[in-house]
């Protein structure tokens, strides 16, 4: 790095905000002596409260005419807020302080973080991530259109110093015109050496002129460049916004797309949500009625520890009367033999009881006592019928 930054004098230092987290510092400024070409340069440094240092180097650009200064810092917004000194530092570690930066107009959408809007620039509400790609690239090729007008204006200019030196170069050539016709008029004997001085300086007057009109065509001519470089540039920031736009629209489909599928997902959500509830319901319903079957199932429990008791009851008054019945057959079946031997006329055996009746009298108490043990019989089990089932 040349020393020839060591005495630069700052003119200009602006702040543009890109977006919510970059900002792009400016720096313009001349030199009294002319750098050498190729040389780059120099770095920003932004010293905190905290007196941490933060260096960024300065962002590609043409090369700048001898002894002008225009350079670019991309920078986070955070680093440029609040108390912090600004300097430029050149390759051999010397230092230029620079002033406090001049708010310029920021690009829409952009602010600083956890800031207000910079005094002078536009406030607007925070955009998407392709938005601020967007812009970005808008904010390039507006510099590069920059670039261009200030190297049409350049060519302009040179074109303007041109004519006027053409126009100096026509008036040398009356001038000496003049003074050869003054010479003839007033010397008619020193007329040729007049004449001879004055073409001589005519011609030097020619070829210094000339001298100049090839600089200035060679100036031309690279000014020309410098504006068919800077158009290539702009051409290509265009394609390369067009590209940037074809994928902000491809991201907003996505976006749209996305969003479809959100409001599928919380519909069937919701669906859902439905479902569970008429299963919490049913759940409940089925809690209660397995409730009621367990308090029914304890009462049949209940109910069957008395049936099974009302059971043995009846079993065992079953048996009784099965063992009446057997008395009453057997005794059914003496009183038969008793008139089935009365009828024959045998002797009853012995313990018997003496037959001093007819035998129609037998015969109608056999009927009697066979009617009255089946009426009893029957009693009996109509009695057992009812306990083993009992009506509710």
């Amino acid at each position: 790095m040349s020393d020839a930054w060591h005495s630069v004098k700052i003119k200009h230092v602006e702040l543009v905000r890109v977006d919510m987290h970059t900002a792009l510092l400016r720096v313009d400024g001349a030199a009294p002596r002319r750098r050498p070409a190729g040389d780059g340069r120099p770095a920003l440094v932004v010293t905190g409260a905290d007196g941490i240092e933060r260096l960024f180097k300065a962002l590609p650009a043409p090369p700048d005419r001898r002894g002008v200064l225009r350079s670019a810092y991309s920078v986070p917004s955070d680093a440029v807020t609040g108390e912090v000194a600004l300097a430029l530092r050149t390759g051999d570690g010397f230092e230029v302080r620079l002033p406090a930066p001049v708010p310029g107009a920021s690009l829409p959408g952009a602010r600083l973080s956890g800031q207000a809007p910079l005094p002078g620039s536009s406030d607007s509400s925070d955009v998407s991530g392709t938005d601020l790609a967007r812009a970005a690239a808008e904010a390039r090729a507006l510099a590069a259109e920059r670039r261009t007008a200030e190297a049409e204006a350049r060519a302009f200019a040179a074109e303007q110093h041109a004519a006027e030196a053409e126009s100096r170069a026509a008036a040398a050539e009356r001038h000496a015109a003049t003074i050869a016709a003054e010479i003839e008029q007033r010397v008619a004997e020193g007329r040729a050496q007049a004449r001879a001085e004055a073409d001589a300086r005519a011609a030097e007057a020619a070829a210094s002129l000339r001298q100049r009109l090839a600089d200035l065509e060679e100036s031309d001519r690279r000014h020309e460049a410098e504006a068919r470089s800077l158009a290539l540039e702009v051409e290509s920031l265009r394609a390369s916004r067009a590209q940037r736009e074809r994928e902000l629209r491809d991201a907003l489909d996505s976006v749209r797309k996305m969003t479809f599928e959100r409001d599928e997902l919380t519909r069937q959500a919701e669906a859902f949500d439905g479902v569970a509830t008429k299963a919490r319901e049913r759940a409940a319903q089925a809690e209660t009625a397995y409730a009621q079957a367990n308090a029914r199932l304890q009462e049949l429990e209940i109910w069957r520890g008395e049936l099974e008791r009302r059971l043995a009851a009846t079993t065992t008054e079953l048996g009784a009367a099965r063992t009446r019945i057997r008395e009453d057959e057997l005794e059914l079946a003496a009183i038969r033999d008793e008139l089935l031997r009365a009828r024959s006329g045998a002797p009853a055996p012995a313990g018997a009881p003496v037959a001093g009746a007819a035998s129609a009298d037998l015969d109608q108490l056999a009927r009697l006592a066979e009617a009255e043990a089946e009426e009893r019989a029957r009693q009996e089990l109509s009695e057992l019928a009812l306990r083993t089932h009992p009506q509710h």
